[in-house]
């Protein structure tokens, strides 16, 4: 119950992020609602930021892979570490088009990860999520570059396979894990 509550956090938290300035509400509206990182630190090709939020994960690490020319986002990773239950949490998005049927996998050194089901599409994406133990990111840390890989396939069958990045990720992970030990908060258990 403690990770589902931890995942649903990190959802809304993922949503506040990305959230599209397109909408109905006026730009004051819109400062007042985002929530901004108060501490951030580049570690490679990672983005460590916490949160000014009461939170069992209030700090996470974000990739964003985009297509330079035209700005779209290929592929977006948030990492988050949840230190009471000692998992992380990976939110990973990719563009809207996916096979549902096909879903997402994950390869490293040691083999893939099952097909991870997409669960929610919006304007930007499309998105699959998971909890990792540290074996899990420990595998990850450790994988070669050239065998870690994100697959998925676009509804025409077409496959597609973006790069893991690894270029900071064991860094920027050390360094999520010890800002989140530092300002986590635990969940009040609701009692029924």
């Amino acid at each position: 119950m403690k990770i589902a509550q931890i995942a649903f956090g990190l959802i809304c938290a993922a949503a506040m992020v990305l959230s599209s300035p397109a909408s109905a509400q006026t730009e004051p509206q819109q400062q007042q609602q985002q929530i901004t990182a108060n501490e951030s630190k580049n570690v490679g090709d990672w983005l460590v930021r916490c949160f000014p939020v009461k939170s069992p994960t209030p700090c996470d690490m974000l990739y964003i892979l985009a297509v330079k020319r035209t700005g779209q986002v290929m592929l977006s990773m948030r990492i988050a570490y949840a230190p009471a239950d000692d998992k992380h949490i990976i939110l990973i998005g990719v563009p809207l088009g996916v096979s549902f049927a096909k879903g997402l996998v994950v390869t490293t050194d040691n083999g893939a990860t099952p097909a991870l089901q997409f669960q929610r599409c919006d304007r930007q994406g499309c998105y699959v999520q998971s909890v990792l133990d540290s074996a899990s990111m420990d595998t990850l840390a450790r994988s070669t570059a050239a065998n870690t890989k994100v697959s998925f396939a676009a509804y025409t069958g077409r496959a597609i396979t973006l790069p893991f990045p690894l270029n900071g990720f064991a860094e920027a992970r050390q360094t999520l894990d010890q800002l989140a030990k530092g300002r986590a908060t635990a969940v009040a258990e609701k009692k029924s």
